[in-house]
């Protein structure tokens, strides 16, 4: 485990005769040229483009109301400031965690320990032969990897962080991690900054059910729209910040130790600081009640949780 989480873009060219012929072909065959068929080109080949998968959206900072007085693991209300800070446009995907799992050498805690994960399929039993690459899905890369435990987030976190040529954002000994203080990498959303980024930040209306809106079904894969699997990244629609998937398809790690909230105002919280276990957000493709995927609901997973439904997205200091 240590050694583990240690490891861390023809040119054309054509006659004056040709380009007479062209064009009078186009118009015999009613085609427009000119501007407008330029725009229409690009917008075509801007729509084939491929996405950047690991696209980072920037959170500007600000206060909102956290919690609702509605769930209770979820009360009371309290006043939170968060500073500006990126987060993930997306889950991380199978794709790029494979990235990570080849260059680097990373096996994954399911993988190291031998014991499997979490499956709904076999009623919520352990089951040794599952890990991130046999989720029982068989999932393209860009699905948002599962069955990855907070450890294997870090990991992945911290790689990215030196891929990228920036400062590790936590110092791994064993099973303890800590931040390191003004780093710019890679790390997990702190449940403050991942409630914010979910509601579109300050200036988003704040009352949505949901991230992105009301409507369940446009904005999360969930219990009643799944086939209780998890789905390509981006395919729901986004909240205000352009954010997708931050309700539904798979449960989201955050830095945060849990426990129960003060009503006390707070600025960049970290959470507790006495181990308990991780606090997971948004709700998966599993979960068919609608009070789940609510975007201040808050969940606390048994402890070193490997589930098929559970993944996470990252987050990066605004320096």
């Amino acid at each position: 485990m240590k050694k583990n989480l240690m490891m861390i873009g023809a040119v054309v060219s054509a006659t004056l005769v040709s380009a007479t012929l062209v064009s009078a072909a186009l118009a015999l065959a009613g085609c427009q040229s000119g501007p407008a068929a330029q725009d229409g080109g690009t917008a075509a080949a801007a729509d084939a483009a491929p996405r950047d998968l690991k696209e980072m959206v920037l959170v500007p900072g600000g206060t909102f109301l956290m919690g609702t007085g509605a769930v209770g693991a979820s009360q009371p209300i309290h006043e939170v400031t968060v500073s500006s800070f990126l987060i993930g446009k997306y889950e991380v995907t199978v794709g790029a965690f494979r990235e990570f799992v080849e260059a680097s050498g990373y096996v994954t805690t399911a993988e190291s320990t031998g014991k499997g994960g979490w499956s709904s399929v076999y009623n919520w039993m352990v089951v040794p032969k599952l890990n991130w690459k046999n989720t029982l899905f068989k999932q393209t890369e860009e699905e948002p990897v599962c069955m990855v435990t907070w450890y294997d987030a870090v990991a992945y976190c911290n790689w990215r962080s030196g891929a990228e040529g920036f400062t590790p954002a936590y110092i791994v000994d064993g099973t303890e991690v800590s931040l390191v203080p003004g780093a710019d990498g890679y790390r997990l959303p702190t449940e403050a900054e991942w409630e914010y980024a979910a509601r579109g930040g300050d200036g988003s209306p704040g009352n949505y059910n949901y991230s992105g809106g009301n409507t369940l079904n446009s904005v999360a894969w969930n219990g009643s729209n799944s086939n209780m699997r998890p789905h390509e990244v981006g395919k729901k629609e986004p909240n205000g910040l352009g954010i997708h998937d931050m309700s539904g398809n798979v449960w989201e790690f955050c830095w945060d130790w849990y426990a129960p909230y003060s009503a006390d105002a707070q600025t960049d919280p970290l959470g507790p600081s006495s181990p308990t276990t991780r606090v997971y957000r948004g709700c998966s493709f599993r979960e068919s009640d609608v009070q789940w995927v609510l975007v201040a609901w808050r969940h606390e997973p048994t402890k070193d949780m490997i589930g098929d439904n559970t993944g996470f997205r990252v987050a990066r200091s605004a320096h």
